[in-house]
């Protein structure tokens, strides 16, 4: 078995490992449907979202990528991953779980030009945001981490907030994972440019998520 670090920091190399539960590459994906790079190969079905040479461009309107086989993504602990990029001054979803017509399972989101994350309490109603301060144009890698007691967010390899949850049990329903939306009494569509996702079955460390953020940021410069 692989490190986590090897994994994640080179999830094309490692596609074969149980604990990626989810690789996405959108700079190498053109097409309205495509299988993703990992041992699942979940099929990931394109509602608009063009292809360009960084990934996908999502129009905040109508664009999104539903990614099938939902039981995988039911994790108590999780790291979720994502190049994306952009103005991003809209609120939207850079993927998220839905759980019920008002709450998500996780979700990973542009809100008031910031990023931020949250994953739901066992008791299906309540969550914490933890947030950014207001992003700079440009691309940038975030991260979430949900180690069964702590939640932690990162932007571009470093940790800008965290939040002491305790032991939550993270409720699900039977929905994919949506890229670039999320449902709340409707959908609400994310403005940018998203170019990878994956998501681990595992909280990864901070030097861990630091090593990924070196290695792979040569794609968005």
């Amino acid at each position: 078995m692989v490190n986590a670090l090897e994994r994640i920091a080179d999830p094309e190399g490692f596609m074969l490992d149980p604990s990626l539960r989810l690789y996405v590459p959108l700079w190498k994906r053109d097409g309205n449907s495509f299988m993703s790079d990992d041992a699942y190969g979940h099929l990931c079905t394109v509602t608009g979202a063009p292809w360009k040479l960084q990934g996908r461009d999502f129009d905040g309107i109508d664009d999104y990528v539903d990614v099938s086989n939902p039981s995988i993504f039911a994790l108590q602990k999780l790291t979720i991953r994502v190049w994306f990029g952009g103005t991003l001054t809209n609120t939207g979803a850079l993927v998220s779980k839905k759980y019920s017509a008002i709450r998500w399972s996780y979700i990973l989101k542009i809100r008031e030009g910031k990023l931020m994350a949250s994953v739901l309490y066992t008791d299906g109603s309540t969550s914490t945001d933890v947030a950014s301060a207001v992003l700079p144009v440009g691309n940038h890698q975030g991260v979430l981490t949900y180690d069964g007691n702590w939640e932690r967010l990162y932007l571009n390899g470093v940790l800008v907030n965290s939040a002491q949850i305790g032991a939550q049990t993270i409720p699900y329903a039977v929905e994919n994972v949506q890229l670039g939306r999320s449902y709340y009494n409707g959908w609400t569509y994310a403005k940018c440019n998203l170019g990878e996702v994956d998501i681990c079955s595992q909280a990864l460390t901070a030097q861990e998520i630091l090593d990924h953020y070196i290695e792979t940021k040569w794609r968005y410069q």
